[in-house]
């Protein structure tokens, strides 16, 4: 009779699942390897892999105690590692496998969070590494790390492969028997979004993902022999299917050779190759690999008939190129797709589906939630039930996990779900389209052309590719021909990403930057690209591209066309657009261009290589070719035309062929072609009720708005058009009517504008119930005054601010708020009644230009503090020529030059309006609201534009954009703040000792929320550091607003023991550099009128044994605050204090917890621990508007600790047994 199998529904702990084997089946075969030089195959008995995890235990145990972590950063035989892994939870240690390819940074950040103070490592292999952790442990503070020689090969198996019960061993010198609680092992994330975390993986985590991996659909399917040598020995996947697979599913793993035989020697290097020969030779059934070796497998025959001969080829760890599956799959291989993650296991089942290769279909034993992210994609979201515990719970409603991993789900298979990418790394436009990047770069991916790619263009109307070329395939990426030629080479899958994507998502060839052998992209541990990194790291190429392209001065290297005959640029033109559009479409040369695909950045993009190409025939060619090039001409022929004779310098727009509202009538009539038929039946009866609509726009600012009311309500079932067309009315004529004007040379004027009208005209023709909205110039609304800074109105007065003159001008202002547009539009759709076929938004009680300019300017005087003679207004025209004379300085202070002749006609308006002394200021077509302000009572009692409103506004700019100084800002607490001001609009300048840290910090922190984070080095007991800090803040940002004061320092030590150095030291970091901290910043902050908080801590409010020194510094920093508030008040500065309670994952935490059960001692009236998102939440209120009536208080942030009364410690035992603490925490007294 066969042996029985474990069972994995319940699963037992380790020492349980070694004594099965010895009781039930010492002789299966745990592993499998070809031998070294021979080829010969060797097998690992259970019997003699559980030895070798008893030697391996008692090696490293020692005088050890249960629930202490260990660390490995080891190059050890994967062998060894797993039998290493296994020692360690067998006798009841903590195992921590790290990657020794993160930094030594990153690693001593793991080891302080995981509080492992003991690390095996091979010297020899690793020694540079090794020095340069002690070097950091060094650096950072107090920290007791032991780092050890790791047990090796010999010690381990000393007889390979051949063991039998007469050789001598050694039994266990204790087995461990965990509860639930108890933790099993740390692994680490990737660190592909900053520092890699720890996650702790209780005994109960460790059970629940043993019961999801999908063991067994393995066994059902006949797994034999597991290929799965092909993963690194630290990561989750490794750990699981190396290890667990082969104990808790009982199938055999086929491994690579162990060849560490000697202190320098090194593991097996994998290889695509290497792997794929070992999964021949252990004659493996089913193999696991990761997607860049199965690409390079897809181009070898004879790799390609050996994958077909698995029962199923699993691939993790990252993407796929979708053509690289697609192959596979029709050659016959079963490629099914994993997933999973150190936070929540391995959750995918064993399903073959060539069809649906790319789908995963997830494990009946977890919960997931679906959150949509309105663009058709979804974030997984796993959350806890009674058989499936994550080991990380970050769902603020309910326990789970919240991945950020975003899903598509399969057409018609609801079980199925593909992975596209994440949620930080969906790239949001400056439009508010989303790009999700991961199936483009998977298909850019697949060549040996290149080694990374990633995308970019968050803010951006374009989207770009970074990409890294492959060893060997390197270029000198200052050579503008080497950087054409490279764009070239991989430039059709370039296209093939692009025939996937929208139109908003194509990539440009002038959009490609290549990245500089000197200059590698960052990796994490498992090797993918760390984009978060990466971005940060080529930040200042991608600006230059950018740049570049906005001022039309680039272009790749684009030859001109073999003649300027109409044949020749015909054939070119055809050429470059074709390989623009990337679509494989048949250029029409009499066809619009618009209708064949074009839009705006295409648009862009051609003129660039028009630009290109007529600067290599004759640079003053180039400069004439306006902006709007292609809207001028937008077919080749006409195109073509312009060209030739602007190199033949002739006026190819001397004798039009036809007027612009000729043009625009016969547009209307080409689109209007069939519309005159009746509308059949509707197939399903109309519900006036239960309304349908469909809002275009909707990540717009007005489109954001108007879904927010429609949310609101039950629905709608008519179209709106928002058209506004009235760009070349004649005022003569009285106010544009709301009714469909239909003499189209009104519309003359701007491309978009006519468009408007255009569309208006064949809506008419439709036979639809269609509302046209015409809408005015929309201002900032309730609640707080909201403008968008790009708009031209801020853009107009930020410039202002510089010039120290703002414009006046004629006439008068209908500016309509945001919430009233809306409320008319929603009142409008909710007519129960037939709606108008047009209806004008503007402000019903208009307000001169220059009483709203000197509102303007009074509330720019109060908020910046400005003499009351500053930003005196001026003509508009003389406010544009005082403009005009800094054309060659920074757009940055001048941001209007960008927008220079749109002012410069906005000046000519003026002039206009100046003669006649009435109507819209700047031009603007006054409109006839009769239809809004009947439909809307919002419109008709509209308020007009009042001072306050004013005020609002200029509120809401110049909080926009302000700025941070923190001390301590790189890590901890007070990096979880800083992060927390910068997403709400802020900039930073963060200050610590170490430079390195702080510059890793800000980029990490810049990527995360689009905002801008310098380092700024400095030690807060040095008062001249500190002002060079400020001062520096000052000169990047010009200001400082928020302040706080977070360096720190803390260790335990009862007074007795305690030296007057180390107190005299706590008393510096806290207390001096708080006070410091203040007088280098406080005449900058007195100018914002902004705000303090100083971070304090809650031990002091209770006598809190061996905290003396600290106590005594909080205590003094809270008084501090009391003082600077009453001081500064009436200059207009708050102050306060945070006090955080016991906040986990931080350093504070871990010293003041049990390292055996970080909740003794502890009891909060919320019932949890903290965490740094709470501090950081207070902290957004406290420099809030919210706030701006508290200061000089002390906001605990403990869960309601404080109010218990408790020392946390055992008292009085803490103090008579010091022994006791020892034993008790993680920290040295």
């Amino acid at each position: 009779m066969s042996p029985s199998l474990p069972d994995l529904d319940s699963p037992v702990s380790i020492s349980e699942i070694l004594q099965y084997y010895l009781d039930n089946n010492p002789s299966f075969a745990a592993y499998v390897y070809p031998e070294h030089g021979t080829g010969d195959l060797a097998e690992i008995s259970m019997f003699e892999f559980i030895r070798a995890v008893y030697r391996a235990g008692n090696a490293v145990c020692r005088d050890s105690k249960p629930g202490e972590v260990v660390a490995i950063i080891a190059n050890l035989d994967n062998l060894v590692y797993m039998a290493l892994i296994a020692g360690l939870m067998n006798v009841g240690l903590v195992p921590f496998p790290i990657s020794p390819r993160n930094s030594p940074l990153g690693i001593v950040d793991l080891l302080r969070k995981s509080s492992a103070h003991r690390l095996l490592a091979t010297h020899a292999t690793l020694s540079g590494l090794i020095d340069d952790i002690k070097s950091e442990i060094q650096s950072g503070g107090p920290y007791v790390l032991n780092i050890e020689e790791t047990p090796n090969l010999q010690e381990v198996f000393p007889y390979l492969a051949k063991e039998t019960l007469e050789h001598p061993f050694d039994p266990p010198v204790r087995t461990f028997t965990p509860k639930d609680n108890d933790t099993a092992l740390y692994l680490h994330s990737s660190g592909s979004t900053g520092f890699p975390k720890p996650v702790r993986l209780s005994h109960l985590n460790f059970k629940n993902y043993i019961s999801v991996l999908c063991m067994d659909e393995m066994r059902s399917l006949g797994f034999k022999r597991y290929g799965a040598a092909g993963l690194p020995p630290f990561h989750v996947m490794a750990v699981f299917n190396q290890l667990f697979v082969a104990l808790y599913a009982q199938i055999t793993v086929c491994l690579l050779p162990p060849v560490v035989t000697k202190p320098d020697a090194l593991p097996v290097m994998m290889s695509a190759d290497n792997i794929l020969e070992n999964a021949r030779l252990t004659q493996a059934s089913a193999i696991l690999t990761i997607p860049t070796f199965l690409t390079i497998w897809s181009h070898s025959e004879e790799a390609v008939q050996q994958l077909t001969q698995y029962t199923l080829v699993f691939y993790g760890g990252g993407p796929l190129p979708p053509s690289t599956g697609d192959y596979l799959v029709s050659r016959g291989v079963k490629v099914v797709t994993a997933y999973g993650g150190t936070e929540m296991g391995l959750l995918v089942k064993a399903t073959i589906d060539p069809e649906n290769w790319s789908y995963a279909e997830f494990s009946d034993k977890c919960k997931i939630r679906w959150i949509p992210q309105g663009d058709g994609t979804f974030e997984a979201q796993f959350l806890t039930t009674d058989i499936h515990h994550p080991a990380v719970e970050n769902i603020p409603d309910v326990k789970g996990y919240a991945t950020s991993d975003l899903f598509v789900p399969h057409p018609t298979n609801p079980n199925k779900w593909k992975i596209v990418g994440r949620v930080d790394d969906v790239i949001i436009h400056s439009s508010g389209e989303k790009t999700v990047p991961g199936p483009m770069e998977s298909i850019i991916t697949a060549t040996p052309l290149i080694q990374g790619a990633v995308m970019f263009g968050r803010e951006r109307d374009q989207t770009g590719l970074l990409v890294e070329p492959s060893m060997h395939h390197e270029i000198d990426v200052t050579d503008p021909a080497q950087i054409s030629a490279f764009r070239n080479s991989i430039w059709n899958l370039v296209q093939d990403a692009n025939r996937i994507a929208p139109a908003f998502s194509r990539i440009f060839k002038e959009l490609i930057l290549v990245a500089s052998p000197d200059k590698p992209l960052p990796r994490v541990g498992k090797g993918t690209v760390a984009r978060k990194a990466a971005l940060a790291l080529y930040e200042p190429e991608i600006n230059e591209l950018y740049a570049i392209v906005e001022s039309n001065s680039g272009g790749d290297s684009v030859d001109p066309p073999n003649s300027w005959t109409a044949v020749d640029v015909e054939s070119w033109l055809v050429a470059q657009i074709t390989d623009i559009l990337s679509s494989g479409i048949n250029v029409n040369p009499k066809l619009d261009l618009f209708e064949q695909g074009f839009d705006s950045l295409v648009s862009t993009v051609l003129r660039l290589h028009i630009v290109s190409a007529l600067r290599k025939t004759n640079a003053a060619f180039a400069r004439e070719v306006p902006q709007g090039v292609v809207y001028s001409h937008p077919t080749v022929e006409r195109l073509a035309r312009y060209i030739i004779s602007l190199v033949n310098n002739l006026d190819a727009d001397a004798s039009p062929a036809k007027t612009r509202p000729q043009l625009i009538e016969e547009m209307i009539e080409k689109y209007s072609q069939g519309l005159d038929a009746p509308f059949p039946p509707p197939e399903i009866p109309i519900n006036t009720e239960k309304h349908n609509v469909l809002l275009t726009g909707s990540t717009g600012n007005l489109g954001a708005e108007l879904l927010a009311g429609l949310l609101s309500n039950e629905s709608v079932h008519r179209v709106y058009a928002l058209n506004p067309s009235t760009q070349s009315w004649d005022v003569g004529k009285g106010l544009y009517p709301e009714e469909v004007v239909m003499d189209s040379s009104y519309a003359v004027g701007g491309g978009y504008g006519e468009s408007k009208y255009v569309t208006e005209r064949i809506l008419v023709q439709s036979g639809l119930q269609v509302t046209s909205f015409r809408i005015g110039q929309i201002c900032g609304g309730e609640p707080n005054g909201a403008w968008a800074m790009t708009d031209w109105l801020p853009i107009l007065i930020k410039s202002g601010l510089t010039l120290n003159k703002l414009p006046d001008a004629h006439g008068v202002v209908s500016w309509v708020p945001m919430d009233a547009v809306t409320s008319t539009v929603l009142d409008t759709a909710f007519l129960k009644d037939r709606a108008p076929i047009a209806v004008n938004v503007v402000h019903p009680r208009p307000i001169s230009w220059s009483v709203v300019m000197q509102n303007i300017r009074h509330a720019l005087v109060r908020e910046k503090s400005l003499s009351p003679e500053d930003l005196t207004l001026i003509p508009f025209q003389q406010w544009v020529l005082e403009l005009e004379k800094h054309v060659d300085s920074s757009s940055d202070d001048l941001p209007a030059l960008k927008l220079l002749n749109f002012f410069q006609l906005q000046a000519s308006a003026d002039d206009r309006i100046k003669e006649t002394q009435a109507g819209e200021s700047l031009g603007l077509t006054p409109l006839n609201i009769e239809n809004a302000e009947r439909i809307s009572q919002t419109m008709k009692n509209l308020e007009a534009l009042e001072a306050s409103i004013a005020e609002k506004w200029v509120k809401y700019w110049v909080r926009s954009g302000k700025v941070l100084f923190c001390t301590g800002g790189a890590s901890g607490i007070c990096r979880g703040m800083t992060e927390a001001i910068m997403r709400h609009g802020a900039n930073a300048v963060i200050i610590g000792r170490r430079l390195d840290r702080l510059e890793q910090a800000s980029k990490e922190l810049s990527a995360a929320t689009g905002r801008t984070c310098i380092p700024a080095q400095a030690d807060v007991r040095q008062p001249n550091s500190l002002k060079e800090a400020a001062q520096k803040a000052i000169n990047v940002f010009g200001r400082i607003d928020f302040v706080i004061c977070g360096a720190a320092g803390n260790f335990m030590a009862p007074i007795s023991g305690l030296s007057e150095n180390a107190f005299k030291t706590v008393i510096e970091i806290d207390t001096l550099g708080t006070y410091n901290t203040v007088k280098a910043t406080i005449p900058h902050v007195r100018v914002t009128k902004g705000a303090y908080i100083s971070v304090s801590a809650t031990l002091h409010y209770n006598a809190t044994p061996y905290q003396v020194h600290v106590s005594a510094a909080k205590a003094a920093v809270d008084a501090l605050s009391n003082v600077l508030a009453v001081e500064e008040g009436p200059h207009g500065v708050r102050s306060n204090v945070i006090a955080p309670g016991f906040i986990a994952g931080t350093e504070g935490f871990d010293r003041l917890s049990n390292k055996d059960d970080q909740s003794h001692g502890f009891s909060a009236p919320l019932g949890r621990f903290g965490d740094v998102k709470d501090v950081a939440n207070a902290a957004v209120f406290l420099f809030s508007d919210a706030a701006s009536y508290v200061t000089g208080q002390v906001i605990p942030v403990d869960g309601g600790s404080e109010h218990l009364r408790s020392t946390f410690f055992p008292y009085p035992q803490s103090v008579l047994d010091p022994t006791s603490m020892q034993k008790l925490m993680k920290g040295k007294l």
